[in-house]
């Protein structure tokens, strides 16, 4: 009988699941009374951590994560193991983590070939937390034009010097969050760059050598503080030779 009471033990304790450890500052210095949340499947049992910092528990249950949270610090998850160590750090705006997904809506603006005098403007939307997706057009008015001039024409036509420069870009892609509230984001989309020149009539010709449309490649960061954000990138299109358009927005996250 004693025997078998024995083996009930054993079995009993073999069954056990153990998790420790001890909680500490980024100097070293142990916190009391950090909670200590067990998550079990199912369930979760919460503990403070002693004087010192440390803290044990037992479970029947198979332990998935340790999760520790103390008063102004970030919440730290861990593998569940003995003698585990949680160094906690200071929540700050920098190293704080999103919990939920992000609207971001932004007004643009984008200078073709560095061109001030004649911007695009649009908008940029987009959702994100730590990996989110995003969609930006910009664009400017385009001037009805009476036929087309290229280098192959032969014939310079009469102009008055003036001319009419319009932009049209879509673009969508993808956002990452590097750890801080900057974002990275890169994507691609068409673009149609449409040059026009006034003839001595007053009306205007495409001018085909300047103008350019087709695959644009879009990329930029994007800076967030607190409810507001602010971009800069560029959109190249290598259709009809190489051309940048700077792109920049602020916007407003909820």
């Amino acid at each position: 009988m004693l025997l078998c009471l024995l083996l009930v033990a054993a079995c009993s304790l073999s069954a056990q699941h153990l998790v420790s450890g001890i909680v500490t500052d980024v100097n070293g210095q142990p916190l009391a009374g950090a909670k200590v949340d067990v998550r079990l499947v199912g369930a979760s049992l919460s503990i403070s951590t002693g004087a010192d910092g440390k803290f044990q528990l037992q479970t029947v249950a198979p332990v998935q994560e340790v999760w520790v949270m103390y008063s102004g610090m970030q919440t730290q998850v861990q593998a569940p193991a003995v003698d585990m160590v949680f160094r906690m750090e200071r929540i700050s705006r920098w190293r704080l983590e999103p919990q939920t997904y992000t609207w971001i809506v932004s007004p643009q603006v984008a200078f073709p070939e560095s061109d001030t005098s004649n911007p695009a403007f649009g908008l940029m939307a987009a959702i994100v937390k730590q990996w989110g997706v995003y969609a930006k057009c910009v664009y400017s008015p385009s001037e009805k034009t009476h036929g087309v001039y290229t280098a192959s024409s032969g014939v310079l036509p009469w102009t008055t010097g003036k001319d009419k420069r319009s932009y049209m870009a879509f673009t969508a892609g993808a956002m990452y969050r590097l750890k801080c509230p900057v974002y990275a984001y890169a994507g691609l989309g068409y673009v149609n760059r449409k040059v026009a020149w006034q003839l001595t009539d007053g009306t205007y010709v495409k001018n085909k050598e300047y103008s350019y449309s087709g695959l644009t490649a879009d990329y930029g960061l994007m800076l967030q503080v607190g409810q507001f954000t602010v971009n800069a990138g560029a959109m190249m299109s290598v259709s009809d030779g190489v051309n940048f358009a700077a792109n920049a927005g602020v916007g407003y996250s909820f």
